[in-house]
């Protein structure tokens, strides 16, 4: 009997989670309010034929001459060439250290009058040249009636 009487009965203490949801309740908007949510872009592009894999070439018949064009933009140091295989168009040069986009676009505009019927454009770049000049070109031509865009190396 007398070991019955040291044993004291404690109610089972619940733990406090104010202070808890306090911390919570300060921190969850302040993760939320600095955290960099991402976009993702996609851009539209088709690879030369001989680049995409699982694809076996197949033997063509002959092509009429107009689709005989294979219609380029070449990206280099000192501006844009728009040419194809009968000759190229002249160079639009940089301005200032820039590229001048709006000659690009008449360029464009003067093929796409001659060749109505294409909607296809090869897009090469000299290795050095910054990605957001590639984008910016590829945004002239489709704006200009080249939407089917694929890319190339100048080798």
């Amino acid at each position: 009997m007398a070991k019955e009487s040291r044993l004291v009965h404690r109610p089972i203490q619940r733990p406090n989670l104010i202070p808890f949801m306090n911390l919570m309740s300060a921190l969850i908007p302040f993760l939320l309010a600095t955290a960099a949510f991402t976009s993702i872009a996609v851009i539209d592009i088709n690879l030369p034929p001989s680049a995409q894999p699982g694809k076996k070439k197949k033997e063509e018949k002959p092509k009429k001459k107009e689709e005989d064009l294979t219609l380029t933009v070449l990206i280099s140091d000192q501006g844009f060439t728009v040419g194809a295989r009968g000759g190229f168009l002249p160079t639009v040069k940089k301005e200032g250290g820039k590229y001048n986009y709006e000659k690009l676009a008449e360029q464009l505009k003067k093929v796409k009058e001659s060749f109505q019927g294409r909607e296809e454009i090869i897009i090469t770049s000299e290795p050095d040249i910054i990605y957001e000049v590639i984008i910016k070109v590829m945004d002239q031509c489709r704006e200009n009636g080249f939407p089917n865009i694929s890319i190339g190396a100048v080798q």
